[in-house]
């Protein structure tokens, strides 16, 4: 029983989701849906479970001191020579994403409460989250690839259906038939990849086929011919999935979204399916070393091409999705380089970082008007408003530092300047946008997204006063923090 406890929770995170699709499904179609109060509630209580039953999961398998675990839900023979089996499998690499999906999914909730108050299709909206968070935790644990492609296609499903949330105008419905095609193809390459492993392997278990040794350290045990043709198919799965070229094009109509779903889907966790998927069988690519080399020429590409297309766009969303997209090309080539841990490590920063920047943006835009409207109508220039934002002397308050580990009030660099600066390094802030970029030269990159993260205000530059002394004029500060965050 305690083997297979780990495997038990992990199921247990996927029943409270099925749980709370059932209820809010069973509601709207007897016509007497729940009130919002209660939809956020039913939300808000099945997330918190969620991730504690992710985290005890996590705990459990720990201790336990396994490599994985394998939990078997059943089979399902339709000819005597084929059995599709129900499979879950915990190891090193789903425990993380599956933390993550939980803890995001929950924000989004909590988010979207009040984000979506008195719009038409709130409870249609909290629905296809809930049916999305399941489909995501599905792909996580799945342990055999029929398992994964009947999670594959409901995330597909429900992208496709929350780009199209706003069905009142063309432009979304027509937006979400083209990611929806492009899904298809996806859908499609993965099909053809479950029938070939079929055919070569006799069943779909992962350990029929990655090997039987925990991640990452699994051998394939097919041959190098044979995994060449499966991981092609997967590396086409994986790319329409992540918006690689020459599938980037869906990417920027699904911003037609809610600002909550792009968020989830296309900043944290639907974008970097595919990426779970080459990791999952970065066996088959340690098996073809030309497969590899096409995954890592595949992510430069589209790294250089979102990140060129991405300066250029006047839309904050659109840009911060192609900064996704250079984020998630960097990955792919990573992971064609060989590395395992790394990518992962990254996937979790980018998705963090950059799901609060899409939830962010249209505050942010709110604020900059607001800011324009109180200096006198004059545009803030964007070399002035970077300035100010990546001087850390503009983090202090009363002598002291905004920043803990910095008491002193010393007027240098941010406690976290080494961490940050890799994460700069590496591409995190390449959105184009003011107060996210200008990281240069050893500059705190992220002090900018917790400062405005925190404190839910858009700082203005340093010339906020244009006549008159400033400390004649009232000094506001954020009512949730209390910190005096204006420069002058």
């Amino acid at each position: 029983m305690s083997e297979a406890l780990p495997g038990i929770l992990a199921l247990g995170v996927l029943a409270v989701q099925a749980f709370a699709f059932a209820l809010l499904g069973g509601s709207i179609l007897m016509g007497r849906p729940l009130s919002e109060v209660a939809t956020g509630r039913l939300l808000r209580g099945t997330y918190f479970l969620a991730f504690v039953l992710a985290l005890a999961s996590s705990v459990a398998f720990v201790t336990s001191g396994r490599n994985q675990v394998v939990l078997n839900l059943g089979e399902l023979r339709l000819l005597d020579t084929y059995e599709f089996h129900a499979v879950l499998l915990l190891d090193g690499l789903s425990l993380p994403f599956l933390l993550l999906a939980t803890l995001l999914c929950g924000v989004v909730a909590i988010f979207s409460e009040k984000y979506l108050h008195r719009e038409s299709g709130f409870h249609r909206f909290f629905l296809l989250l809930c049916l999305f968070g399941f489909g995501d935790t599905l792909t996580i644990l799945a342990g055999s690839v029929e398992t994964l492609y009947a999670a594959w296609e409901t995330l597909g499903l429900t992208s496709a259906l929350l780009i199209g949330f706003f069905h009142e105008r063309a432009g979304p419905v027509q937006n979400g038939f083209y990611a929806f095609v492009v899904y298809r193809f996806s859908d499609l390459c993965l099909a053809l990849a479950t029938v070939t492993i079929y055919h070569l392997a006799k069943t779909g278990d992962f350990t029929s086929f990655l090997g039987h040794a925990a991640w990452p350290n699994h051998q394939t045990t097919l041959s190098p011919p044979a995994a060449s043709l499966v991981g092609f198919l997967i590396l086409l799965a994986a790319m329409g999935k992540a918006g690689q070229l020459p599938f980037s094009g869906w990417l920027r109509r699904a911003m037609e979204g809610p600002t909550p779903s792009t968020a989830i889907f296309y900043g944290a966790l639907s974008v970097h399916a595919g990426a779970f998927l080459l990791l999952r069988c970065s066996s088959l690519l340690d098996a073809s070393p030309a497969l590899a080399a096409a995954t890592v020429c595949i992510g430069l590409l589209t790294a250089f091409w979102s990140r060129a297309v991405g300066v250029t766009q006047t839309d904050v969303k659109c840009g911060l999705a192609y900064a996704s997209l250079t984020q998630v090309g960097l990955i792919f080539a990573k992971i064609g380089l060989g590395l395992r841990i790394f990518p992962v490590v990254h996937i979790v920063a980018h998705a963090l970082i950059r799901s609060v920047q899409f939830l962010r943006a249209p505050s942010l835009l709110h604020e900059m008007h607001e800011l324009h409207s109180a200096v006198g109508g004059r545009p803030v220039q964007k070399s002035a408003y970077r300035g100010w934002m990546s001087n850390p002397r503009n983090y202090r308050h009363g002598g002291r530092s905004f920043f803990p580990g910095n008491p002193g009030g010393k007027a240098g660099r941010c406690p976290l300047h080494g961490f940050l600066s890799i994460l700069a390094e590496a591409g995190l802030e390449d959105a184009g946008l003011p107060g996210w970029s200008g990281a240069r030269r050893g500059e705190a990159p992220c002090l900018r997204a917790l400062c405005m993260s925190a404190c839910s205000l858009a700082p203005p530059p340093s010339a906020c006063w244009p006549t008159g002394s400033p400390a004649a004029k009232p000094r506001p500060f954020c009512w949730d923090c209390s910190w005096d965050l204006w420069p002058c």
